[in-house]
């Protein structure tokens, strides 16, 4: 097993972002991929907001088309509402798509009191809902979404059809440097039969690599 976790580009359409969350690298990663559309993979922090609108400048990407969330903890989503704004200033909207079933917490982000990392701002406007079997057409690029549950009860897995990657979020958990992988047993919501029962469903889909959110691409 072999993995990326740099900056730059992982594939020939996509590129690892590291937003360096409270000052950290290599913990916190959003994916830019650019077909016809250009498309974010998660959401990121509201404390990273300003460094990721920047990032996304760098690489002439902003604003991208959509944004894809994996799920609704907060280090997954609360950078939108700064990035939409932004967007509209510049007279452009931001389509954001998450699992059906993340809707109701985006739209109500005080569960992740919990964490204690706030203030938490709602996701406010229109959220197109995804489930499993759905097809994210980004022009050239399809993206296939799988619903997974055990870290998140809205947890989603997005498949890039063309490169064979597979963008997992938090589902397996978190590989915080090149030796320790950390599961993703979080509060409110782990449940370890249903992590067990996604392990076995990702076994099956047919992928090459695997992008995670904390941190970075592993093959094989």
């Amino acid at each position: 097993m072999t993995a990326i976790r740099e900056e730059g580009k992982i594939n020939d359409d996509t590129t690892l972002i590291d937003i360096r969350m409270f000052g950290v690298p290599k913990i916190t990663a959003i994916y830019l991929i650019e077909s016809g559309k250009t498309c974010l993979i998660e959401g990121g922090t509201h404390t990273e907001a300003r460094k990721i609108l920047r990032q996304l400048k760098e690489l002439n990407a902003f604003p991208p088309d959509m944004i894809i969330v994996t799920h609704s903890h907060w280090d997954h989503c609360q950078a939108i509402p700064f990035l939409s704004q932004r967007a509209k200033k510049e007279g452009k909207e931001i389509e954001i798509l998450a699992s059906e079933k993340a809707i109701p917490n985006l739209r109500d982000q005080s569960y992740n009191e919990i964490f204690g990392t706030g203030p938490f701002n709602n996701i406010e406007g229109d959220i197109v809902p995804l489930k499993e079997g759905d097809t994210v057409d980004l022009g050239g690029l399809k993206l296939k979404i799988f619903e997974t549950q055990g870290h998140m009860t809205d947890q989603i897995l997005i498949l890039d059809e063309k490169n064979k990657n597979l963008f997992v979020g938090d589902a397996l958990g978190d590989k915080v440097s090149d030796t320790v992988f950390v599961p993703p047993f979080y509060p409110p919501h782990w449940d370890r039969e249903n992590f067990l029962n996604s392990i076995d469903k990702i076994k099956k889909i047919d992928y090459e690599t695997i992008s995670l959110t904390h941190f970075g691409l592993i093959h094989g």
